[in-house]
């Protein structure tokens, strides 16, 4: 694998980039108790503005891709050195690591007949606006190009969805979301009571209604933005 180069970044604390300011070890220590979701979240946005692929991060970091991608994943948590580490790759302070970001990631698109595809780790370099309510586990997906999800959304606008919930939670039904259909796609529809308890009709502006499907996971469609 040829060595990812880094673009040309000063330094961020009047030092060469091979020392660390006196007190940013001591920073990174304490940046250790904050929730490791913001900090996984962060490293995630900040590899997609860079364009790198998990693999390009992994290198600029000595890991191998699995290693880093436990980072990203919560697998492996991360430690101080890793944390200021973090911050001179990316040329950033250190609070662009351990505080709330702006943005949050995409991870998918949704193309016609409100279809939705997630994205395997890395692939789509993309951010989108953090919604004021969003929580660690709010992500965005990215209507195609020449698409249009009836009566939801357009071509480059950003859908939004919170935790992905097992079945159908009470607070999900006659509301849009996304929807695993067990063995099969993943929609965006409104949900209401089948025929019994466990399944569920799937209704969508312009499309037939599914009748009667067994839910895998549900999610509630929260916000939409132009891209």
């Amino acid at each position: 694998m040829s060595r990812v180069l880094l673009p040309p970044t000063p330094p961020l604390w009047g030092i060469e980039s091979s020392g660390l300011p006196p007190n940013m070890s001591e920073d990174a220590s304490q940046a250790c108790e904050q929730s490791p979701a913001v900090m996984q979240h962060n490293l995630k946005i900040l590899r997609k503005r860079r364009g790198w692929r998990l693999q390009d991060a992994a290198e600029a970091f000595g890991l191998s891709s699995k290693g880093y991608e436990k980072i990203e994943s919560g697998e492996r948590r991360l430690s101080a050195d890793r944390i200021s580490q973090a911050a001179q790759i990316y040329g950033v302070a250190l609070s662009e690591i351990i505080s709330a970001s702006h943005e949050i990631p995409v991870v998918g698109t949704v193309s016609h007949g409100g279809t939705v595809h997630y994205a395997s780790s890395g692939d789509i370099n993309c951010v989108a606006p953090r919604p004021n309510d969003a929580t660690s586990e709010t992500v965005a997906l990215l209507v195609d190009k020449g698409v249009s999800v009836p009566g939801i959304a357009i071509e480059n606008y950003f859908i939004y969805h919170d935790e992905k919930r097992v079945g159908v939670p009470s607070e999900h039904l006659e509301k849009l979301c996304f929807v695993q259909i067990e063995g099969g796609d993943i929609l965006i529809r409104r949900i209401y009571p089948g025929s019994s308890p466990d399944v569920f009709d799937l209704v969508g502006m312009g499309f037939e209604t599914l009748r009667d499907k067994r839910v895998a996971w549900s999610a509630l469609m929260t916000w939409l933005k132009p891209r």
